[in-house]
């Protein structure tokens, strides 16, 4: 068989492109969440991704498939983001739990499939594991460099109940929360998802604007608001935003953005009014709560450090991820060449 066809295909394990709008969405999140996905994986997402990138690239979706053509099992998934030859893994590989021995065979094939170039696999929120070490042993395979990365996240897991959990927060992050609670007894915290949530972005832009003035740091509104209405657009029902508002005017202490998906929750980024930080903590442990009762044993994503740190991570960012507790999954982002006449 060439390295390059339409079809990749053995007697067990086959890859081809599938159209998502032949897929019921219920169905594809179910399996997305089976094969332990993020939100990336999502059938809102994955189908209305290319508005994303705007002829900028090419998303196409592939399925992984065990068995014979006419009684085939739909295994896993990936995408590829295809940047003018460029490709990029855009949530890794996805597989059922049952299939992960055979991982680097579906990788293969993958490669098979798309052909020689260059590629790129792993994102700095995943809590995949690196691959490189596993892509090395790929013959024709050669790395180019690799990005490492710690993950921050709660895994509810690990405490019984939420009450225990909430005492474990640092004293500290629960007082602040309490005064704040305690200097504005009527404040609110209101949560919109998806396209309610767009009225909620001025906002958002407006105090994480002031936040980075305050710090003398650049901060392109343009281009953050732009994205924002991006990620609603592409994927509605995951995307939350949320604030902390009090008083007589409805005055916002806090707010709140992130992405909802099985049982991973996403603190992308948000900001406090000047003096209002007691309404951040409030509003980040109502958020951590909501999570926790959506799923008890998932996991909520702060954030990552690339590892070994590019520029200084403030320490204020650090303390407020240890305060809740996070785990460090470390993970990396992976850049290689893949070339078929290099096969040994």
């Amino acid at each position: 068989m060439s390295a390059i066809s339409n079809v990749t295909t053995t007697a067990q394990l086959w890859v081809e492109t599938l159209d998502l709008g032949k897929i019921p969405a219920a169905g594809w999140d179910d399996l997305a969440q089976r094969c332990d996905g993020s939100d990336r994986c999502a059938h809102a997402h994955l189908k209305r991704l290319w508005l994303r990138f705007l002829g900028l690239a090419v998303p196409k979706t592939y399925g992984v498939y065990s068995g014979p053509r006419d009684s085939a099992e739909l295994i896993g998934h990936f995408t590829i983001v295809d940047r003018h030859g460029y490709r990029q893994f855009y949530n890794g590989i996805s597989l059922l739990p049952a299939f992960e021995p055979q991982r680097l065979e579906v990788f293969q094939r993958a490669l098979n499939l798309l052909g020689p170039g260059d590629y790129e696999y792993g994102w700095s929120l995943s809590l995949e594991p690196s691959r490189e070490a596993e892509f090395r042993c790929v013959s024709g395979v050669d790395i180019r460099h690799v990005q490492n990365v710690l993950v921050h996240a709660v895994d509810f897991s690990r405490w019984p109940d939420w009450e225990k959990y909430y005492r474990d927060i640092s004293e500290n992050s629960r007082r602040n929360a309490k005064k704040a609670e305690q200097a504005h007894p009527d404040m609110q915290i209101v949560v919109r998802k998806g396209f309610a949530a767009l009225g909620a972005l001025p906002n958002l832009l407006r105090l994480r604007t002031s936040l980075y003035r305050r710090k003398n740091l650049s901060f392109d509104s343009a281009r953050v608001f732009l994205g924002y209405v991006g990620r609603i657009l592409v994927c509605p029902a995951e995307t939350t935003v949320a604030w902390a508002a009090a008083g007589a005017t409805a005055e916002t202490l806090a707010v709140y953005h992130g992405v909802e998906f099985g049982q991973y929750s996403y603190y992308l980024d948000g900001a406090a009014a000047l003096g209002a930080e007691g309404g951040a903590w409030s509003l980040l442990i109502t958020m951590l709560r909501r999570a926790y009762d959506r799923t008890p044993t998932g996991k909520f994503i702060m954030g990552y450090m690339v590892v070994p740190p590019t520029k200084v991570v403030p320490e204020g960012l650090m303390r407020s991820r240890r305060a809740v507790r996070v785990n460090e999954y470390p993970t990396g982002i992976v850049q290689f060449r893949w070339a078929p006449e290099l096969q040994g």
